[in-house]
């Protein structure tokens, strides 16, 4: 988990994010597209078979509180930082369980250029 630590605290990596959009509410529209969202969905059901030590548990949770309060301080727009803190807890469980590549590291690669992952990609 330390690399997503260091990804987050890494230079205006959230001022960088929330400006990458004008329309958030389209962008978070998509969110919500069949697609998307099922995607989403299956991933964080099979991580959520492997279970996790409490001390894995407790840096998810700080790294997903960390990254509500950064966006939201920004944005001022909840919805958002709802979305990426949990985008930020799937990908660092993703991680911490070393689980086999997936569409996981796509929605990772999408936060490294600095974009919000918004629309289905195929991995």
């Amino acid at each position: 988990m330390s690399d997503v630590w260091r990804l987050l605290s890494s230079t205006s990596f959230f001022e960088k994010l929330c400006a990458s959009e004008s329309d958030w509410d389209s962008v978070l529209d998509g969110r919500e597209d069949e697609g998307f969202d099922q995607l989403w969905t299956s991933h964080h059901a099979a991580l959520l078979a492997t279970p996790l030590t409490p001390e894995m548990t407790e840096g998810i949770t700080r790294l997903r509180e960390h990254a509500f309060k950064e966006v939201f301080s920004i944005s001022r727009n909840a919805d958002l930082a709802g979305y990426v803190s949990d985008d930020v807890g799937l990908i660092a469980h993703h991680m911490a369980v070393e689980a086999p590549a997936s569409w996981v590291n796509g929605l990772l690669e999408s936060y490294v250029r600095g974009e919000f992952p918004h629309e289905p990609f195929i991995r």
